[in-house]
């Protein structure tokens, strides 16, 4: 919402929304949201007030609503309408336009494409399809990242696109079972007006087939406008917002049972480094990496498959798969003075440090240990806080460079979430391209999120999609 004669424009329409003609009608439409949560109302208010903005949120995206509907028995009064007609005097041209807007509106769920910090969002319409659009929203596009979520209405102002007031932000597997929802109401209503046709028709046989009204095919945008799905909307939101506060975030494991947490260990190097290079080489469980004279990997026996469980116990030894017989610990690299480790928990980290401080002795100094919580990133909810100080360009060439390393590998490891499957076998099935893409799109937003967080460019997935040959889905 833009400047303040809209926002008075709203408040006021809001309070003569309280008036007798109206309020009953305005609690109907509050009664319909909440009777779609299967929850009690007492509990839905008590959530909603642990989340910052929660009920002003959700009232705001209802009222919208109610906005939008007639009522009367012959459904011939809509609260703008009568707030203009009466008092509409009162408000600016731009407000009334807005108002105007706000009540010819239908909101939709959108997945944002891309942002322009500060300035503007272009949104995919999940539920209607269609080309992205552009709306200016100066506040949401300083926290909203790529493939994002968000329920809403979009008005226009001068021929200028942006959102109401109530706009839904929701976490990723909560948006796509919304989607779900609504689009299972559609073909259930599909399947109705199908079968009420037909019915139609056998009541007509005598009747010439010409004469028929065999009524024009609606397109998939108009089609979704005349269900009644905004309930939907608001109460997968809310079951979003108290799965937050009563469920605790995913216990995201490594092969080893341990916490992901993304480590960097950092040796400054006090004697030679070739020095060092020879020892790393004598260690057991180190390995140069090919083409690159000071990188290492560290492993562990077992397969990742073994590590996870996937095989079971009467599994034949030989239909164990073709894949490597030992797990990636970690990572290792020597430059610029410096020798760098890592990892993915902060346990690896410590059994790789003490295991590097007591190969490499006096040739390096303590550690300094630099860690990036995963499961922070999931928290999509609020502001986010002022950035971290960002790291150099080497720190920052190294950290993309474990990515480069860490998710190769992931493309042929099995994945619990696609079921046991690799992404470049999930990639090449239909329902199999769809969970790669899910999967690819919430690694993203995660990494977004990562970077906002330091201050620095994001790594670019884009040779992932590539790789998949999943770029033309991007």
């Amino acid at each position: 919402m833009s400047e303040g004669g809209i926002a008075k424009a709203v408040e006021n329409l809001m309070q003569w929304a309280q008036r007798d003609e109206w309020l009953p009608y305005l609690t109907e439409v509050m009664a319909g949201h909440f009777e779609q949560v299967p929850l009690d109302i007492d509990e839905i208010f008590d959530g909603l007030e642990q989340f910052e903005h929660g009920d002003a949120t959700l009232f705001s995206f209802i009222f919208e609503d109610f906005c939008t509907k007639m009522f009367g028995d012959n459904l011939e009064s809509n609260v703008v309408d009568d707030y203009l007609e009466r008092h509409g005097w009162r408000e600016s041209a731009r407000a009334k336009q807005y108002l105007e807007s706000l009540r010819d509106s239908t909101a939709s769920l959108f997945e944002v494409v891309a942002v322009d910090l500060g300035k503007s969002l272009e949104l995919r319409d999940l539920l209607r399809g269609g080309k992205p659009i552009t709306v200016w929203e100066k506040t949401a596009s300083k926290t909203l990242v790529p493939w994002e979520r968000i329920a809403g209405r979009i008005v226009t102002v001068d021929g200028r696109r942006e959102f109401a007031g109530g706009m839904l932000h929701y976490r990723f597997d909560w948006a796509r079972r919304a989607q779900t929802a609504v689009e299972n109401l559609a073909r259930k209503e599909r399947k109705r007006i199908v079968l009420s046709r037909r019915r139609a028709r056998a009541r007509e046989r005598l009747q010439p087939r010409t004469s028929r009204a065999a009524g024009s095919p609606m397109s998939r945008g108009a089609f979704i406008r005349t269900l009644r799905y905004t309930e939907i909307l608001s109460s997968f939101w809310t079951q979003d917002i108290m799965d937050r506060i009563h469920t605790p975030l995913p216990n995201l494991m490594n092969t080893d049972s341990e916490g992901i947490v993304l480590s960097e260990l950092r040796f400054p190097i006090y004697g030679e480094e070739a020095r060092v290079a020879a020892l790393l080489d004598e260690i057991a469980d180190f390995e140069r990496v090919e083409g690159r004279e000071a990188q290492w990997v560290w492993s562990a026996p077992g397969s990742p498959q073994e590590r996870l469980g996937l095989y079971g116990a009467e599994t034949p030894t030989g239909a164990r798969g073709s894949g490597p017989s030992t797990t990636i610990l970690g990572h290792a690299q020597v430059e610029a003075g410096v020798l760098t480790l890592f990892v993915n928990s902060q346990e690896r980290a410590e059994r790789g440090g003490s295991l590097l401080s007591s190969t490499l002795g006096d040739l390096v100094g303590p550690p300094q240990t630099s860690t990036h919580d995963v499961l922070q990133a999931l928290k999509e909810s609020g502001p986010r806080p002022p950035p971290e100080e960002p790291p150099d360009q080497d720190e920052l060439q190294a950290i993309h460079q474990y990515f480069d390393d860490h998710y190769r590998r992931t493309l042929d490891e099995p994945l619990p979430v696609l079921g046991g499957r690799t992404l470049r076998n999930a990639a090449k099935s239909r329902r199999g391209r769809e969970e790669a893409i899910s999967w690819l799109k919430q690694l993203e937003i995660l990494e977004y999120r990562r970077a906002a967080d330091q201050g620095c460019d994001a790594y670019d997935t884009g040779w992932i999609w590539e790789e998949l040959g999943l770029e033309a889905y991007r």
